[in-house]
C-alpha cells in the first residue's frame, strides 16, 4: 500500500508545509471553536452570513426560507432545509438516488476489501467501518471488507446543503462511531496524504435495504465538529473510544423510507455509499469529479449485458 510519506515526496515545498501544519493543529479544538461562532448569534452574524452567501453563491431561492435575515446563525445557514420540490427524487424501482448534494471525488468497484483513491491510493475498508486491534474487531473488519461490492464517494461543498437522504428504502442494522482526526478531505489532501477519510472521525450506519446491504459513512473534517443523524440526534463529537450501538436486538428498529433524511453536518464534509449487490450499475451520467443533486439516480439494477460492461466501473480522478 502505497504510503503517505512517499506520496509528499513529489509534492511541492509549500504544499508540504501546509501539510505538516495541518498534522500539528489540533484538530478536534479548533473545530469546536469554530463551532460556537456557528451557533453564536450576534449583530456581526448578519454580515458573515451574507459574505458566505456571496463567496459561495448558495442558492437560498431553493431553501425552506429564503430570505437572508431569517438565518440568525452561520450553522443555520449550513443546516438549512431545501423547500419540498427543490429536488426531484429518482423514484424508478430497482435503482439507487443520490442521498445528497456534492461532487463525486471516487467512485467504481470494491476489490479485495479496498477503495481505488486517487494517485492510486487504497482505502481499506475494515478499518474504515471500525475495525481496530485485533480479535474480533478484525474479524468483523474482514467480514465488512468482504461484504460491499460497489463504492462511492461524495464530496459536500460549502455551498451544498448538508443534510443527507435515504438513497433507498432500508432498515438500519448498527451504527458505529469512530473516532479520529478531522482532516480536510478536499482532493487537494487527499492527493498527498493517503487514507485521509480512514484517518478522520466518522459514523457508520449500516442498512438492509431493498437493494441488498448497504453502508454510509458520514466522515467529518475539519472545521466539523459535529455529525448528527435523525434516529439519534449528535453523534460525533463523543468519548474518544468506538462504540457501537445495534439496532436489530436492542434498540427500537430504526426504519427509513427513500428521500427520509438520514442525518447532517454542522459545515460540511463527505459521504461514502458501499453497496453488496454486484448487479447495481453507477448512472455514467456521474463519473469520478462529477456534480451531482440529491435524488439524482446513481445506480441502478443491471442486466447481464450491462453489468460486464460496466465491469471496470470509473477511474477516479488523478
Amino acid at each position: 500500500m502505497p504510503s503517505s510519506h512517499g506520496a509528499e515526496k513529489i509534492i511541492p515545498w509549500h504544499d508540504r508545509l501546509w501539510l505538516m501544519v495541518l498534522r500539528i493543529l489540533p484538530h478536534h479544538g479548533l473545530s469546536r471553536l469554530i463551532m460556537i461562532i456557528a451557533w453564536t448569534p450576534g449583530f456581526w452574524v448578519r454580515w458573515l452570513i451574507g459574505a458566505y452567501i456571496r463567496g459561495y453563491s448558495i442558492k437560498l431561492e431553493e431553501a425552506e426560507s429564503s430570505r437572508k435575515k431569517n438565518y440568525k446563525t452561520l450553522d443555520g445557514l449550513f443546516t438549512r432545509r431545501l423547500k419540498e420540490n427543490a429536488r426531484p427524487l429518482c423514484t424508478e424501482p430497482n435503482t439507487l438516488m443520490s442521498p445528497c448534494d456534492g461532487r463525486i471525488t471516487q467512485i467504481g468497484n470494491v476489490a479485495d476489501g479496498t477503495l481505488l483513491q486517487v494517485k492510486k491510493q487504497k482505502l481499506r475498508l475494515g478499518p474504515l467501518l471500525g475495525a481496530v486491534g485485533g480479535g474480533d474487531a478484525n474479524h468483523q473488519g474482514d467480514e465488512y471488507a468482504s461484504t460491499y461490492a460497489k463504492f462511492c464517494i461524495i464530496y459536500l461543498a460549502p455551498r451544498d446543503c448538508h443534510r443527507v437522504f435515504m438513497p433507498v428504502d432500508g432498515s438500519l442494522q448498527k451504527m458505529i462511531h469512530v473516532p479520529g482526526r478531522l482532516f480536510p478531505v478536499s482532493s487537494r489532501l487527499s492527493n498527498m496524504m493517503a487514507n485521509v477519510h480512514q484517518r478522520n472521525e466518522r459514523v457508520v450506519c449500516l442498512f438492509e435495504t431493498a437493494l441488498g446491504r448497504m453502508a454510509i459513512v458520514l466522515v467529518g473534517a475539519m472545521n466539523v465538529g459535529t455529525i448528527e443523524t435523525s434516529w439519534h440526534g449528535i453523534v460525533a463529537p463523543a468519548w474518544r473510544a468506538k462504540t457501537s450501538l445495534h439496532y436489530r436486538r436492542h434498540r427500537p428498529m430504526v426504519h427509513l423510507k427513500r428521500g427520509e433524511e438520514l442525518g447532517c453536518f454542522h459545515l460540511g464534509s463527505s459521504v461514502i455509499v458501499l453497496l453488496e449487490n454486484e448487479r447495481l450499475v453507477w448512472n455514467p451520467a456521474y463519473p469520478a469529479g462529477k456534480k451531482l443533486r440529491l435524488g439524482a439516480e446513481l445506480a441502478s439494477i443491471a442486466n447481464r449485458e450491462e453489468q460486464k460492461r460496466e465491469q471496470g466501473g470509473e477511474t477516479p480522478i488523478t
